[in-house]
């Protein structure tokens, strides 16, 4: 059992992907300083599972795939996870994908 020294308490908290929000800011502080100023950025800004325009809804949409696997597509590139990578999951996920269309040679 886990407990909270006197004084304390545990608190738990699901931030919905925040991987990408972190990841979100870093990139558009270094890219211009302003969080927003890139489709990336705005779409963690704006973006709304419920009207699709999140970056997985976006994503899934545009590659043929489910929301859930877009999530583990999108942390794998925020995690380095590199382009052969991504390209086989992308042809794993959407068995329907060409090499060429999933960014191979």
């Amino acid at each position: 059992m886990v407990q909270a020294s006197p004084g304390y308490v545990l608190v738990g908290a699901d931030v919905d992907a925040q991987e990408l929000w972190i990841a979100a800011v870093l990139r558009d502080a270094h890219f211009a300083g302003m969080h927003g100023c890139t489709a990336f950025g705005w779409m963690t800004l704006q973006g709304r599972k419920s009207r699709g325009t999140d970056l997985h809804s976006k994503r899934a949409a545009t590659v043929g795939i489910t929301h859930e696997h877009t999530k583990v597509f999108n942390d794998g590139c925020i995690y380095g996870a590199g382009q052969p990578f991504a390209e086989r999951l992308l042809m794993q996920f959407n068995h329907w994908l060409t090499r060429q269309e999933a960014g191979g040679s």
